[in-house]
This record gives C-alpha cells, sequence and structure tokens, in this order.
C-alpha cells in the first residue's frame, strides 16, 4: 500500500472518543482569532465506511493524511476547497462500495473543545523502560533512572502512544550515544525532545513542514529544556547541508520514497537512519528501496503493542 497519502502517523486528537490514529494531516487551514479565543477554522470531511476497509479508503480520499475515528475516516480542509472536496470525495467512495451519503462536510471542533477532550484521554504513559511521557497539564514522580517527557501536543501531531513513534523511542533507547540527530517531520517534537534527553551532549534538528508542528516543538523543547540544544524549523532537507550519525523519520511509505535521494546523502558513514510510520506491509518494499540505494539494512521490527506498523532500521556504508 505504498500509494498511501503523506505525513505522519500520529494525529490531532481522537474526536473525543480516544480512537486509534492511522495518519496525520498536513497544514490544515487557518487560525483565526474570536473574541472567545484561538479556534481552528477547519472543516472536516467525514466518510463513513466498516474497519476493514477505512485505511484503503483513506489512503484515496485524504490526499494529507486522515484520522479514523467512530466509524468515520476523517479529514480536514480549508473553508474554502469545502465543496470541491466534498464532491470529490463522494466521487471517489463509489469504488468502494461507499455511496455519495456516506460522505459528510462538518465545521471541525474549536480548539477549546478538543483540548479538553484531549486531556480526558491524553495522561502519563510509560513508551518505553525509561521514557515516559508527561502531559503538560499531569504531574509524575519519576522513578529510578526514567527520563520524563513533557508534552503539550498543541495541534500539531505526535503524542508518543502511536505504534509508529514508540518503534522510534524504542529505537533510541537502544542505540549508542550520538552527538548529532536529525528528525523529519518532527510534530510535537517528541523524537528530537527524547534524544537530546536520553543523550544530554547531543544536539539536532526537528523539522516540519507544518508551521503548527513548529511552532508545538518549539514549545516543547522550551518546556523540557532542550531548547538551546535542538533547532526546530521549516528547513527543507535539500537546504540542510550537514551528515548525522542518526536520522529519525517517522513518515509515510510515499515521503520516505520522495526523500530517499535527499536523507541518503545526508547519512554519515555507518550512521543509523530509522524509518518509521510504515504499515507492516510496505516496510520491506520502502527497506529494499533504500538498500538498492546504497543503504545497509540492519533489521526490520514489528511493533509489538500493534504488528500493523513497523521501522527499517538502515546504516550509511563506512
Amino acid at each position: 500500500m505504498l500509494g498511501r497519502a503523506p505525513g505522519r502517523p500520529d494525529s490531532r486528537p481522537a474526536a473525543l472518543d480516544g480512537s486509534a490514529l492511522r495518519a496525520r494531516p498536513s497544514v490544515l487551514g487557518s487560525r483565526v482569532e474570536v473574541d472567545s479565543g484561538t479556534v481552528s477554522e477547519w472543516v472536516e470531511i467525514a466518510v463513513r465506511v466498516d474497519g476493514d476497509r477505512a485505511d484503503d479508503v483513506a489512503a484515496e480520499v485524504a490526499p494529507n493524511g486522515a484520522q479514523l475515528r467512530d466509524g468515520e475516516v476523517v479529514f480536514w480542509v480549508a473553508p474554502d476547497e469545502r465543496d470541491s472536496a466534498l464532491a470529490a470525495t463522494r466521487a471517489a467512495v463509489g469504488a468502494f462500495g461507499l455511496t455519495p451519503s456516506d460522505v459528510t462536510a462538518r465545521p471541525a471542533a474549536p480548539e477549546s473543545e478538543w483540548r479538553d477532550a484531549w486531556k480526558r484521554y491524553f495522561k502519563v504513559h510509560r513508551v518505553t523502560r525509561r521514557l515516559v511521557i508527561v502531559p503538560s497539564w499531569e504531574t509524575y514522580a519519576p522513578a529510578g533512572d526514567d527520563i520524563v517527557l513533557h508534552l503539550d501536543p498543541g495541534q500539531a501531531f505526535g503524542t508518543g502512544t502511536h505504534a509508529s513513534t514508540q518503534l522510534c523511542l524504542d529505537a533510541l533507547e537502544q542505540l549508542e550515544p550520538v552527538d548529532r540527530f536529525l528528525d523529519l517531520g518532527t510534530g510535537s517534537g517528541i523524537l528530537s525532545i527524547a534524544a537530546a534527553k536520553l543523550w544530554p551532549s547531543a544536539s539536532g534538528i526537528a523539522t516540519d513542514i507544518d508551521p503548527l508542528a513548529v511552532q508545538a516543538s518549539s514549545e516543547n523543547c522550551v518546556r523540557n529544556e532542550v531548547a538551546d540544544r535542538v533547532e526546530c524549523s521549516d528547513r527543507a532537507l535539500s537546504s540542510i547541508d550537514e551528515q548525522f550519525p542518526l536520522i529519525l523519520a517517522n513518515i509515510q511509505a510515499p515521503v520516505h520514497l520522495a526523500l530517499r535521494d535527499e536523507m541518503i546523502p545526508r547519512v554519515a558513514p555507518n550512521g543509523a537512519l530509522v524509518l518509521s510510520g510504515l504499515l507492516s506491509e510496505q516496510v520491506d518494499e520502502v527497506a529494499r528501496c533504500f538498500a538498492d540505494a546504497g543503504m545497509v539494512l540492519d533489521r526490520i521490527t514489528r511493533s509489538e503493542r500493534d504488528p500493523e506498523w513497523s521501522a527499517a532500521h538502515l546504516r550509511g556504508r563506512a
């Protein structure tokens, strides 16, 4: 399923029910100021679909990623794109045995509403033996050699609870320390923050095309006291003229493939490249494409929490 929409697997809050997330939107419309505070001016396009077909429907109708929620595939568009997106989606779902009435459009919930709902489901969460994610509204007393990651996703993406993010965090905990790292598609900044806190002498670059993610990751780096060592930006990979002993890329298969020829030259000799955000049915093909271009495949890991997701671990040649 290498045609799946680009983006990160982690997404904005799971509508108010905490359901599993499968993809993330990219830049989702604008933010406007109103008397009650900042809200998200997005329109949701929702497709009613059973679980067996949901991933395929999402890949077809959501060009920038989607969320699975309450038996629906949901994605977001700007208000001026509502009618065209609704029409295009209704035309596309027939291939899956769905009808136009299965597709609806509605205003997205204001930020204040989904923030409150988010807090009901996003709690303290141990993601590896040492790494513990603590939302900004929760408290936690570390034990032993715990490393606490203080996190507020805001309107960005990456809570650490998705299997693809946890595969990256597991890899970080097992890797030898490095002095520099690159985090592609950083979302909330969780992977860069974890690397910086695991390795106090390390520094890195956290990039994302989404300005909301850059803002959230910057704020989370400040919250975790690593802002002096992590540069959060929307810099294109092509503009980064450096080789890194570690690159983390938790993005979807088409983006991995599109960025392959830019990623590989930025992996230092014998450096590690962790490719996550991959469905298990995709990972072999993506890993082969990188190996064909000169990388060495060390191993493929499948999530124990959700075997639907896997990661490829590669390294640069000496």
